[in-house]
């Protein structure tokens, strides 16, 4: 089944990077059951206090976009001393919704988490017409420890292959995707698994192509605002008309 284009739309905001972990930080009040930790700090290299590291973990979201709902899902798939491979499945209610889901590698260096690859979305999003793969990757998708003004990078590039129809063959085009985050305050937020403290978390997703057939594309940027909990994870983010609420979590 082709996915809809509300579910390409969630994956290009949620995909940001943006992330953080701390030793201390603002404990949780409320939840509904099932909302415990997912991550504890016992000293192994992909325990993380702000991002789901434990085996079998999953954190369920609902999404909001356009007058369209839908709800997504990340489960940590795997988990060795030194990489977790996460999986990710979205869907939509909207008129010719349906559902998809991809893995994602990420490596483990003492609590800080980096990813190895960007998601190969369009090949998930378009039934494999458009296929992609990172050439390089750097930054952190989430540092080990995290104040009020603490800033953190990364940085991807990605080849896709783009199948024309019909006998037009096909079109390669390389981009380069940066991701700026800032942890901007810490404030109290309500979703539907709880009211928490939460540290706020400004990010800046910049995406840089270069031209199809001749053709110059211009840069495109997406900012986000996501709130992050210990134990937890992300709990919220908004970002281009998009709005990511936690429902549950499960183990």
């Amino acid at each position: 089944m082709r996915a809809s284009p509300l579910i390409a739309t969630l994956l290009g905001l949620t995909l940001l990077g943006a992330g953080c972990a701390a030793p201390a930080a603002p404990g949780a009040s409320g939840g509904a059951s099932g909302s415990g930790s997912v991550a504890t700090r016992g000293g192994g290299a992909c325990d993380n206090a702000y991002f789901p590291s434990a085996q079998g973990t999953k954190l369920e979201y609902a999404t909001a976009v356009s007058g369209s709902s839908g709800s997504y899902s990340i489960e940590v798939q795997e988990r060795s001393a030194t990489n977790l491979k996460l999986l990710y499945t979205f869907s939509t209610t909207a008129s010719g919704g349906g559902s998809l889901s991809f893995t994602q590698d990420v490596r483990c260096d003492d609590g800080a988490l980096s990813a190895l690859s960007y998601a190969d979305i369009g090949s998930a999003v378009t039934g494999g017409r458009v296929s992609a793969r990172t050439t390089r990757s750097s930054g952190l998708l989430m540092p080990r420890d995290i104040s009020v003004g603490t800033t953190w990078t990364s940085s991807f590039d990605i080849e896709a292959t783009i199948t024309l129809p019909g006998t037009l063959g096909s079109r390669t085009v390389s981009s380069t995707i940066n991701n700026e985050s800032r942890v901007v305050g810490q404030e109290s937020v309500t979703v539907p698994a709880g009211t928490y403290q939460a540290f706020k978390v400004e990010s800046t997703l910049t995406t840089q192509s270069g031209p199809i057939s001749g053709i110059a594309i211009p840069p495109q940027t997406v900012v986000s605002t996501s709130w992050f909990v210990e134990g937890l994870g992300m709990v919220k983010s908004v970002a281009g008309g998009m709005s990511t609420q936690l429902v549950r979590v499960t183990q």
